[in-house]
């Protein structure tokens, strides 16, 4: 409750960004998982089957922005 997160494509990848709260990156019977706190934001390459491409990195304002007006 009140985790605030984008999830979609943007910049010719699949993104997960984390605003607020705590948000668990994985896949079913994937071997990997990441965890986004506040800011963080990591990309996949391809919806399926991909692992995320390290780092998990802050993200900036204005891709923020974009991820958010996606879905508003």
């Amino acid at each position: 409750r009140g985790t605030r997160f984008f999830a979609g494509p943007i910049d010719d990848v699949f993104a997960v960004f984390c605003a607020r709260g705590l948000v668990e990156v994985t896949r079913p019977g994937a071997r990997w998982r990441v965890r986004l706190g506040p800011g963080d934001g990591i990309d996949i390459p391809s919806l399926y089957g991909a692992v995320p491409e390290p780092p998990v990195r802050q993200w900036g304002a204005p891709r923020i922005a974009r991820a958010f007006a996606l879905v508003q």
